[in-house]
């Protein structure tokens, strides 16, 4: 049945407007199939790709294309037999003509799917889980490991170069394999929910999903569907707000929260949003997120705010105050100069910091748990900067000297944030890692520690995370320390095999001094 979007319309623009409809290239080679209403214009290829995205602006009696509320050159303009994508000076574009296709195939447009029930019988769902985990954990290793071989890097010089270019091919084979199971299994036995499937395939779908947000009516879909768990309060709306901002940027729509980023024509990093710039703030503090202004400086990018017209709309930027107009570049640089600025910003946050470094740390802990989350980030980031010290300094040492200041942060932190894990590594590793062997309290405190990086190793997510390998490494070195040889060898083991390619010798000296069985030995740093 054809959806309502895509049937051609019975009411024009103006006379000499296209008809708003569904049009199919009419040229030989591959066929492209161009959708327009009185918004839009969207670009599929015939797998229901997007190609591109942008709004239609009429104005100086004509169709204009708008991407982020800047006009891009083209309009649509009548041509005999259909429509057709121009320059100014009529240069067509993306082919000659498109005509009117009154049948469109199943997957163009960007309306959801019609989902069966989820699937009742729990025996499948747990097979659909395991195997959407074994897909994710794959894409996952590949796309680690083509951000190892291209050294964090993404200009088109090392993108070109055959190792990288090859593993990107891998990935987008991967990618479209997932794309095709994930659809095949949505329509066979329904909707992958958190409830019904476990968080942690559910994760893993929306990860999945965003790797293929340009099948439209795919990400469509994933995004109804969150929707309607943020409702029922089974999911956070961080997953969705991932996922809509997303696909507002393939579709050339203004973003509600602000997350995603885009390239503008200049080539400058923009923040393309909705025109109410205090909803956007409303919508980012709901999801645990500073203003966006904040953002904004730390991406060195642009906010772009955009009307319900598709253009640009000028001024209405929010003060930024507090916390939220700190430095962070300078602060990352300089911890220390960053914990001093932010005690100035917040009042309460001062007298715990120095509450904190005098050996008082519950002051500390009470701010933490009241603080907005992207507060308890940013203390996260600054707490993470005192491990960066200048050459020749023990950077353990330096940490415990302030220990008290990480106590006090992750005793009031909630389990579920992610700097709960960074910091605790942190601290876990300084206390035993040092020159100086450990005393009894410190080692007592790192063991603990140790439970909780032990639960979040298990995650896949983690473990394949830039910071597993570092994890697994801490554990060990606490083992270690207990005397535990064994399970210390094992673990150093995991680090090196974690970290691939570029697993640094010293887990290897430490892995053979765990493996020469002497406990008496000074742990290699």
């Amino acid at each position: 049945m054809s959806h309502p979007l895509l049937l051609l319309l019975t009411v024009c623009l103006a006379a000499a407007d296209p008809a708003p409809g569904l049009y199919q290239s009419a040229g030989e080679g591959q066929t492209l199939y161009l959708t327009l209403d009185d918004r839009r214009v969207v670009l599929q290829t015939a797998d229901g790709q997007a190609l591109f995205g942008c709004r239609v602006v009429r104005e100086g009696g004509g169709l204009n294309l708008y991407r982020f509320g800047k006009p891009m050159g083209m309009r649509v303009v009548v041509k005999a037999g259909g429509v057709a994508l121009e320059e100014e000076g009529g240069k067509a574009e993306f082919g000659s003509l498109y005509v009117p296709c009154p049948t469109p195939p199943e997957p163009i447009g960007w309306q959801p799917y019609d989902l069966p029930a989820t699937e009742a019988d729990p025996a499948k769902r747990k097979e659909v889980a395991k195997e959407l985990q074994r897909r994710f954990d794959l894409e996952q290793k590949l796309r680690l490991e083509a951000i190892k071989l291209s050294g964090g890097q993404m200009d088109a010089a090392t993108m070109e170069k055959p190792e990288v270019a090859a593993k990107w091919q891998e990935i987008n084979r991967v990618d479209e394999d997932n794309k095709v199971w994930l659809k095949k299994t949505l329509f066979a036995s329904g909707w992958i929910g958190s409830k019904s499937h476990g968080g942690q395939a559910h994760q893993a779908m929306l990860l999945v999903m965003l790797h293929n947000i340009n099948h439209l009516r795919l990400a469509a879909t994933g995004l109804a569907q969150m929707q309607a768990e943020v409702k029922r309060r089974e999911i956070g709306e961080m997953s969705v707000a991932n996922l809509a901002d997303r696909f507002a940027l393939i579709m050339g729509d203004p973003m509600s929260y602000g997350i995603q980023g885009g390239m503008g024509a200049d080539g400058k990093a923009i923040i393309p949003i909705l025109a109410d710039a205090v909803q956007v703030d409303a919508n980012r503090k709901r999801i645990g997120q500073p203003p966006l202004a904040t953002t904004a400086a730390m991406m060195q990018a642009a906010v772009v705010r955009i009307g319900d017209d598709g253009r640009l709309v000028e001024g209405g930027a929010a003060a930024v105050t507090g916390l939220d107009a700190i430095d962070m570049q300078k602060a990352m640089s300089d911890a220390t100069w960053g914990l001093a600025e932010a005690g100035k910003a917040d009042a309460a946050l001062g007298v715990a910091i120095t509450a904190a470094r005098g050996g008082d740390a519950a002051p500390l802990t009470a701010w933490c748990k009241q603080a907005a989350q992207s507060h308890r980030d940013l203390l996260a980031r600054l707490l993470e900067g005192l491990g960066r010290v200048a050459p020749g300094v023990d950077a353990e040492a330096a940490v415990v000297a302030q220990r008290s200041l990480f106590d006090g942060y992750l005793a009031g932190v909630p389990a579920r944030d992610d700097g709960r894990i960074t910091i605790g590594n942190l601290l876990a590793y300084a206390l035993v890692a040092r020159a100086a062997a450990p005393t009894a309290e410190d080692l007592a405190r790192a063991i603990d520690l140790a439970k909780d990086l032990e639960v979040a190793l298990k995650r896949n997510e983690v473990a394949r995370s830039p910071l597993g390998h570092g994890i697994a490494d801490t554990i060990a070195c606490v083992r270690y320390r207990e005397g535990k040889l064994p399970a210390a060898a094992r673990l150093w083991q995991q680090s090196i095999k974690l970290a691939g390619v570029q697993a640094p010798d010293l887990y290897r000296r430490r892995l053979a001094l765990a493996e020469a069985n002497d406990a008496a030995a000074p742990l290699p740093r």
